[in-house]
């Protein structure tokens, strides 16, 4: 388990990694887009409900100083409007997008009538590629997880670590999603070529969206991404790799987006949710045919102009293994109530029992990514354990007393 906001070199190396020369005016830059963690605010406050995993307490935070660093996307030199290559801004403009969908998706809940269907959003072609983009983005932009580790090399090193991971992300926020797909990966330098297939993957994925009956909902985590059902499968007749049946990010307490991949699924704990069939839409014929003076210009119907995404109810027991699922990997916890969070840590010890082999093969992953051997997994899954059993007998239903200041 990675803690992304204690890391071994503690908060002042991030800011000398983050800051570059230090000049000019300093940016507190979200690695969890803000108008997420508005949506986890209680009664539309300013403050979010953090339970922190090292110590099994509870804190509320500003939403203005959580889940960031500062500089992290940008130099202290750079504005916010200097450059069209700026990553703040580039990922603030997919904000942007991602919380207009995200609207749409509350209006499709609130209009729902109470039939038996699940209510819908319907999306057009640039929404469902915006959905995907911004999932994969939420996936390498969080700089504790992509950047931890650096700190134990010189400092040029470090900045050519962070350099190409801004790259990266500089990359996939300026090219479109349909570029990204018809993209040759050859074509890229090596450094690339992992990151364009993995994209790849996760756009051929199904696209879900899943929401809690009433009196239930969502934890969010500090990894913001949720991985679920790692299994080892062959691609292209290469040696086998650990993948994950679901990727997810809760964007409100009660709104789940899933990319679910399907020769995966049935071995997966959240098989038996019901993922529903999308449905495309059809604009019909504007206008007439001919030239006639003032006649609005003629406009053929057209197929699949929108699909239809049916937003379904999934039951406790799968919100419970999604949530136990969301608490094990994370460091910290922003939830919205407190009965959801101490269900969540109730229960961590027996989800964790059961799903030991999601939580290696997550491990594993991860390990793999920030170049540590197999003794090391090891040693991570031991302390996980540890913490797990240490957690779940010192937990205290009072969540409210803890105000000790800490940085996120």
């Amino acid at each position: 388990m990675v803690d992304q906001n204690h890391t071994p070199a503690g908060p002042a190396k991030w800011q000398e990694q983050a800051n570059g020369d230090g000049r000019g005016a300093d940016q507190y830059q979200h690695f969890i887009p803000r108008f997420i963690l508005k949506r986890f605010a209680p009664h539309s406050s300013k403050s979010l409900s953090l339970w922190v995993w090292w110590t099994g307490r509870a804190q509320s935070r500003t939403i203005q100083t959580t889940f960031g660093i500062t500089n992290l996307y940008n130099a202290a030199t750079e504005g916010i409007t200097s450059s069209e290559s700026n990553v703040e801004k580039l990922l603030a403009d997919l904000e942007g997008a991602m919380g207009r969908i995200a609207r749409k998706i509350d209006d499709a809940l609130a209009q729902d009538g109470g039939s038996d269907a699940p209510p819908g959003v319907h999306l057009l072609e640039s929404e469902v590629d915006t959905v995907y983009r911004f999932i994969y983005l939420a996936v390498i932009r969080n700089g504790p997880l992509a950047l931890y580790g650096s700190e134990h090399h010189a400092e040029p090193v470090r900045k050519s670590i962070r350099e190409e991971w801004l790259n990266q992300l500089r990359f996939f926020l300026r090219t479109s999603h349909r570029e990204v797909l018809e993209m040759n990966e050859l074509l890229l330098s090596p450094s690339f070529r992992p990151a364009l297939a993995q994209y790849k993957r996760m756009a051929a994925a199904k696209l879900l969206f899943w929401t809690t009956p009433r009196g239930e909902e969502f934890l969010l985590s500090n990894l913001l991404v949720g991985l679920e059902g790692y299994q080892s499968i062959k691609v292209d007749g290469a040696v086998p790799e650990r993948y994950p049946a679901h990727t997810y990010i809760p964007i409100s307490h009660n709104i789940l987006i899933v990319l679910c991949t399907d020769v995966l699924c049935e071995r997966s704990t959240l098989y038996g949710v019901p993922h529903g069939v999308t449905t495309p839409y059809e604009r019909p014929a504007k206008g007439k045919l001919g030239k006639t003076e003032g006649r609005k210009k003629y406009q053929a119907a057209l197929p699949n102009w929108k699909t239809i995404f049916p937003i379904t109810p999934i039951c406790v027991d799968d919100i419970g293994a999604i949530n136990c699922s969301i608490l094990a990997a994370s460091s910290v916890v922003v939830y919205k109530t407190q009965s959801t969070l101490e269900k969540a840590v109730r229960n961590i010890i027996p989800f964790s029992n059961q799903h030991s082999s999601w939580r290696k093969g997550l491990l594993q992953s991860g390990v793999q990514l920030l170049h540590h051997d197999i003794k090391k997994t090891e040693e991570m899954e031991k302390m996980e354990m540890a913490l797990l059993t240490v957690i779940k007998e010192s937990f205290r239903p009072s969540l409210g007393d803890f105000t000790e200041e800490m940085e996120l």
